[in-house]
Parts: structure tokens; C-alpha cells; sequence
């Protein structure tokens, strides 16, 4: 048995890249086969059947490209079913719809509206089925091939380890954490590194970091780093040379004025749809909050966005009236039933669509703070200030792959990530992304354990 291990573990690559072109197949191959009882032109060469089969595929690369795939072993198998059911989601309605179009059935009603629909719920909930059995069979068997790595934690002496232990304890099948020391001695590390598969510097100064960094480079052991205000800069860098000498180039420079217009146009045309379709929950939360303690229904506050200009933000009310405006914290009896409820679902936040069509806002940016916790970051972190080079945003980085309760210099590199490499594409990959916040309501709004944000 270890030895057949052995042998597959160094095939892995084509092993799990062929069980990710099979997994899609299976689940184009479900659309195609169901509809094909209804529409057997589907399984024969035809036109109609090539123009289907491409507009499946350009739809389900776009949205993979969005959402991700079958990303065994990177993801956890919850995180892999919820990307594959929005990608196969868009990817079989775009396809439905261009069936019908292009059908004579269209005209009839009943068809349209019934046994065709019907067929396409049927579809979807095989494929669900499919993608749940398709995630956890990859996993199970990657993890299988594949041990938690023997992880070595070094942290800084001015950042303690405890929170990145607790977040790494949740993915034991990933990490298996043997020994955690201080940077106190880089000669008694360099002796306990040896048994290890991973090593992680946790809160080291850039310069404090190289010398790990390069004797793990010298010796094939794998290393993970948190992240510095200057690795974003070194991020978006690219090779150059002065005649023979290697240099790597970063320019730095405000969002053109054509990107800019692009910006703003997509701002306006994704806050007007947003605004059509979530109309009827306006309406439905407005009577909820009214109900339950006559209320106002709105609760507005004044935010920072670029250029620290000021502006209010509007959100739907979710703490009792006349509360203290201090930050959310854990069970905090400030908040509402209803309350909970919007913060839980992040609904709490649709209001907001009117700020992007005064132009306060943009639909992607940096979350816009408090005033309070703009001033106590800065203090604290001078380089918080440059999140406001950009409007503050609805959605982006830090609201997609961060928590409610992510550490400020965590927020603050991912704005940063996302203000350095902004493209209008970006922004339309991350509005697609946003969907996945929905998804993870477990804990993606859990509060501060002490006080830090507001309403």
C-alpha cells in the first residue's frame, strides 16, 4: 500500500488535473443528457447542439475563473460545492435560455413555463448531488496521498502566535503544528527546522525573515510568511535589466482617467440592477424594523472615503434606539432580533447602493470605517491612510476573504492587494465573488471579542 502512495503521489499533478476535467465533464455531460430527452438534437451533430456546447463551456470557464473549481486539497470541501453550484448555476441558465430561444417550444407556454423549468430544477439538483460527491471523494482522496505537513511556527517577538495557531488548529488536515518558537535565536530554529515540512514567520520584520527565508530556499522546505505593506509593492513587480544587472520594476500610480469612467459607469449600472432587484426586500425589512420597536428604519453615520473626504453612510438599522455608538461586539445585547438577522445574511448593508449612486461610494473598494477607527488605525499603523487613495467600496477584498472581526493590518493588505492591481475585470470578478459571502454566513460575521466596529 506505501508504495502505491508513493508512486501516485508523483503523478499528483495529472492524477487530480484529469479528476477535475472528468468532474466537469460529468456534471456538462448531466445538462446535456437530461435536456436531451426533451431536445434530442442536443446529443447529435447539429447546429443547435455546437452552439449550446460552446456557450456551456465559455460560461462555466468564465465563471470558474470567478468563483474557482474543483480546487482539491486548497479548499475545503464545503468551499469547493459552493463555487461548483454557482458555476454550473450561470453556466445552465444561460445555456437553458439560449435553448429556448433558439426552439420552436418557446411558443408554447406550457412547455416554456412548466416541463422545460421543471427539467432544468431537475438538472440542477442532480449536479448539486454530483459536485457534493465530486468535492468530498477528491479530498478524501488528496488527504489521503497527502498528511497534514509537519508545521514550524517562528513569530515575532512583538506579535504573538496565538490567533494564526487557533485559525490553524481549524485545518488540521492541512497542518499538523509540531513546534512554535520566538525569534530569539536563529541558530536553535535552523536545528529544530530539521523533521519539518512547513515553516511559518509569523509577524518577522522583512529583514528579520531573510536569513529563515533563504536557508529554507537552501534546503527544499516549503515557507509561509505574513504579509508586509512592502510584499504588496514586490507583488505586482516585473523582472527588468540594466544591461546585465537584474532589477524589478513597480509603478505606482493613481487609476486612469479612462479606468476611472469605466469605474463609475459599472458603479452605476450594478447599483441600479442591484437597487430593481432587492426592492421587494427593502420593503419587507423597512415593515420588520418598524415592527418590532417603531424605530427608524435607516441609520446613517458619517464615514471616510478617498482623499479623507467625509460623507454618510446609510444602512438599515439593526441596534435599539438611542444605544452607545460603539463597536459590535460578541452577543451584544445593543442589537436587534431583526438585527441579528441582517448582520447574519449581510443584508444590513443594502442601503449602501443609494451612497454608490451619489457617488460617495464605489460598488468594489476599501470598506469605509469609522472616523474613530480611521484615526485609532492611523495612529497606530500610519500606512492605514493609504486605503484612501481609492472611494471607499461595498465589496472587495477584505469583505470577500476577510471577517467581521479580520485585524485591522489584515484588512489593510488586502485593500492594498486589491488598489495595486485594479482593473475594471478585477472589479467584475469581485462583484461575481461577492455571491460567496452569502454562503459563508457561519462566521464571516462574527464580532469583535472586544470593542472595534460599529452598526
Amino acid at each position: 500500500m506505501k508504495k502505491i502512495k508513493t508512486i501516485l503521489s508523483k503523478f499528483q499533478n495529472s492524477l487530480f488535473f484529469t479528476y477535475n476535467i472528468i468532474s466537469y465533464l460529468a456534471l456538462m455531460g448531466t445538462f446535456f443528457w437530461i435536456f436531451s430527452y426533451a431536445y434530442p438534437e442536443l446529443l447529435q451533430l447539429t447546429r443547435e447542439a455546437a452552439v449550446a456546447l460552446v456557450t456551456y463551456i465559455l460560461t462555466a470557464l468564465f465563471m470558474l475563473n470567478a468563483y474557482g473549481g474543483m480546487d482539491v486539497g486548497e479548499k475545503r470541501t464545503r468551499q469547493i460545492v459552493y463555487s461548483l453550484i454557482l458555476v454550473v448555476l450561470f453556466a445552465d441558465l444561460f445555456t437553458y435560455l439560449l435553448i429556448q430561444v433558439t426552439n420552436p417550444s418557446i411558443w408554447n407556454i406550457w412547455q416554456f413555463g412548466f416541463y422545460s423549468i421543471r427539467r432544468l430544477l431537475f438538472t440542477f439538483v442532480v449536479q448539486v448531488l454530483l459536485i457534493i460527491a465530486l468535492a468530498w471523494i477528491g479530498n478524501r482522496i488528496y488527504y489521503r496521498l497527502n498528511p497534514p505537513k509537519k508545521t514550524f511556527i517562528i513569530y515575532g517577538t512583538k506579535k504573538k502566535p496565538n490567533k494564526l495557531i487557533q485559525k490553524i488548529t481549524k485545518q488540521a488536515y492541512t497542518y499538523d503544528v509540531k513546534t512554535v518558537a520566538s525569534n530569539l535565536s536563529f541558530l536553535q530554529n535552523i536545528e529544530k527546522m530539521e523533521g519539518h515540512d512547513l515553516v511559518i514567520l509569523y509577524g518577522l520584520a522583512k529583514d528579520e525573515r531573510i536569513a529563515y527565508s533563504e536557508y529554507c530556499y537552501k534546503h527544499k522546505v516549503a515557507l509561509l510568511f505574513s504579509a508586509e505593506i512592502m510584499d504588496v509593492v514586490e507583488f505586482r513587480s516585473k523582472h527588468t535589466l540594466i544591461d546585465d544587472i537584474s532589477l524589478f520594476s513597480t509603478n505606482i500610480a493613481e487609476i486612469s482617467i479612462e479606468d476611472r469612467i469605466l469605474k463609475r459607469l459599472l458603479d452605476i449600472f450594478v447599483s441600479l440592477v442591484g437597487l430593481i432587484l432587492t426592492s421587494p426586500l427593502w420593503l419587507i425589512f423597512a415593515i420588520l424594523i418598524k415592527l418590532e420597536d417603531k424605530g427608524p428604519v435607516f441609520f446613517k453615520q458619517k464615514r471616510m472615503t478617498k482623499n479623507n473626504r467625509e460623507f454618510e453612510i446609510i444602512k438599515f438599522r439593526t441596534m435599539k434606539v438611542n444605544v452607545e455608538n460603539r463597536s459590535a461586539t460578541k452577543n451584544d445585547d445593543r442589537i436587534t432580533k431583526v438585527g441579528k438577522v441582517l448582520r447574519k445574511i449581510r443584508l444590513d448593508e443594502l442601503p449602501q447602493i443609494l451612497n454608490i449612486l451619489k457617488g460617495d461610494m464605489s460598488v468594489v473598494g476599501p470598506r469605509p470605517e469609522m472616523l474613530e477607527n480611521v484615526n485609532a488605525y492611523t495612529e497606530e499603523m500610519p500606512e492605514f491612510a493609504l486605503r484612501l487613495r481609492v472611494k471607499a467600496g461595498l465589496t472587495g477584498y477584505a469583505q470577500i476573504y476577510g471577517k467581521y472581526n479580520t485585524s485591522p493590518k489584515d484588512k489593510l493588505i488586502l485593500d492594498l492587494m486589491y488598489i495595486e492591481n485594479f482593473n475594471i475585470f478585477l472589479d467584475i470578478k469581485l462583484i461575481l465573488q461577492t455571491v460567496m459571502v452569502f454562503l459563508k454566513i457561519d462566521d464571516s460575521t462574527e464580532g469583535f471579542d472586544e470593542e472595534d466596529d460599529t452598526q
